[in-house]
C-alpha cells in the first residue's frame, strides 16, 4: 500500500467525523433540530400573558387540558397547559388532576389551540395517565407536582426537547397559555406568552422547605410585572439551547403568590437532571424522548389538599393561608365517601364534586385557589 493510499484511508476515518457527518456533533445537532424544540409560525398573532407583548410564534408542542363539560360548548374552558415530550406522551402538574381519585378523562387533551374560543384545536383520546407517586397539596404547596399523560395514538406535533443539563439559573425562559392576564380576571381566547428569567434558588426560596427547593425551578421577574397566572398550570416552562438553538423544557407551572407580583417569582417543577427527569424518562419507557436523555409507578396518594392552577405563572396555587384557617385535605376526603349502591364511575364524578364544592367553600373562606 502507497503513501497516498494510507493518506487517503485515514481521511476517510477522520475526516467525517470532523466535519460533521452522521457520526459527527454537526450532524447529530442538525437531526436534534428537525426532531424537537423548533417554534413554528402559525401565522396567528399570539398575545402574552402578563406584562407581554404580540408574538408571532406558535409552540407546537403545547397542549390544552380542557374541562370536559366545555368538550362540546361554544369555547374551551382550558383548565391546564401541558406538552408534548414525545409522540405519544404529554407532561403536565399533578395538581391539574385534582379529585380525590384521579381520571384520564377528567380533562380533554387539545392540541394545536390557539384560540379557545373558536375551538380551533385537535381533541386527542388518551389511554393512560400517571401522577407522580409521592405528589400531594399539603400546605397549598404541591409536591412532586408532575404527571403523565399516555395518548392512544402518535401525533406528528413536533415535540419539546427534553432538558441537556441541570443548571438554568441566568437564562431566559418563555411560557405560553391561556390564564388570566390579570389576576382573578376572564381568561383570554387567543393564547398567551411571556419571557421570564429564571432566577437563582437563594434569591426565592422563601417560605419553601429544602425539599421544595430542590425540586422546583424560580422564574418571573423580582420587579414583578411578566408572569404565568390563573388557568396557566402545567404548562411549559422552556428555554433555548445555546448550542443548537433547540428550545427545551425545564420547568412546568405549578404555583406562586398573586400573579406579577414584586418579589414573589413564580414557581415551577423542575424538569431537569436535577429535578424529575429521570422520573420522566423512566415513565416514557422505551419511548424515543425528545432530544435529550427513566416508567412510572402507580397512581399518587390521595391529594391531602385541593392544588388548582394558582400559580403566578401558569401556577398551582396563589394564596398561603394562615396555618389555622386551613382544614386539612384529610378531613375533607372523609366527607366524600362513595355510596356503596353507586357504580364506579358515578361514585368518582360524584366524589370530584364534592371535592370541588370544598375547594370553592375554602376559596369563599379567603384561600385563594385558581380554578
Amino acid at each position: 500500500m502507497t503513501l497516498l493510499h494510507l493518506f487517503l484511508f485515514f481521511m476517510s476515518i477522520f475526516l467525517p467525523s470532523f466535519f460533521g457527518s452522521e457520526q459527527g456533533p454537526v450532524a447529530r445537532n442538525a437531526a436534534k433540530l428537525q426532531t424537537c424544540g423548533q417554534l413554528t409560525d402559525s401565522g396567528n398573532k399570539v398575545s402574552r400573558i402578563i406584562g407581554g407583548t404580540v408574538a408571532n410564534t406558535f409552540p407546537p408542542w403545547y397542549v390544552a387540558l380542557v374541562k370536559p363539560e366545555t368538550r362540546y360548548a361554544p369555547n374551551y374552558s382550558v383548565a391546564c397547559g401541558a406538552a408534548l415530550i414525545t409522540s405519544k406522551h404529554v407532561v403536565t402538574a399533578g395538581h391539574c388532576y385534582l379529585s380525590p381519585i384521579p381520571h384520564k378523562d377528567d380533562l380533554v387533551v387539545v392540541i394545536n389551540l390557539t384560540d379557545r374560543c373558536k375551538r380551533d384545536g385537535t381533541i386527542l383520546e388518551t389511554a393512560d395517565l400517571k401522577i407522580h407517586e409521592h405528589y400531594h397539596g399539603m400546605d397549598f404547596i404541591p409536591k412532586n407536582d408532575i404527571a403523565l399523560i399516555y395518548l392512544k395514538e402518535e401525533v406528528s406535533n413536533m415535540p419539546v426537547c427534553l432538558p441537556s443539563k441541570g443548571r438554568y439559573a441566568g437564562y431566559t425562559g418563555q411560557i405560553f397559555g391561556f390564564g388570566s392576564t390579570v389576576a382573578r380576571s376572564i381568561y383570554p381566547c387567543k393564547m398567551m406568552y411571556s419571557d421570564v428569567n429564571i432566577i437563582p434558588k437563594k434569591d426565592c426560596v422563601k417560605g419553601m422547605t429544602l425539599e421544595m427547593a430542590q425540586k422546583t425551578i424560580c422564574a418571573g421577574h423580582l420587579n414583578g410585572r411578566k408572569d404565568a397566572c390563573d388557568g396557566d398550570s402545567g404548562g411549559p416552562l422552556i428555554v433555548q439551547n445555546k448550542n443548537n438553538g433547540a428550545y427545551e423544557l425545564i420547568g412546568i407551572v405549578s404555583y406562586g403568590d398573586g400573579c406579577g407580583r414584586a418579589n414573589n417569582p413564580g414557581i415551577y417543577t423542575d424538569v431537569t437532571k436535577r429535578g424529575f427527569l429521570p422520573w420522566v424518562l423512566k415513565h416514557i419507557g422505551d419511548a424515543k424522548p425528545s432530544g435529550s436523555a427513566d416508567n412510572v409507578v402507580s397512581h399518587p396518594t390521595k391529594p391531602e389538599k385541593p392544588t388548582l392552577d394558582n400559580s403566578p405563572s401558569f401556577a398551582g396555587i396563589d394564596y398561603k393561608p394562615p396555618p389555622e384557617t386551613r382544614p386539612t385535605g384529610a378531613a375533607m376526603a372523609d366527607q366524600m365517601t362513595p355510596h356503596p349502591n353507586m357504580d364506579a364511575q358515578q361514585s368518582r364524578r360524584e366524589m370530584q364534586a364534592a371535592f370541588q364544592a370544598a375547594c370553592y367553600r375554602q376559596k369563599a373562606a379567603g384561600m385563594d385557589f385558581r380554578m
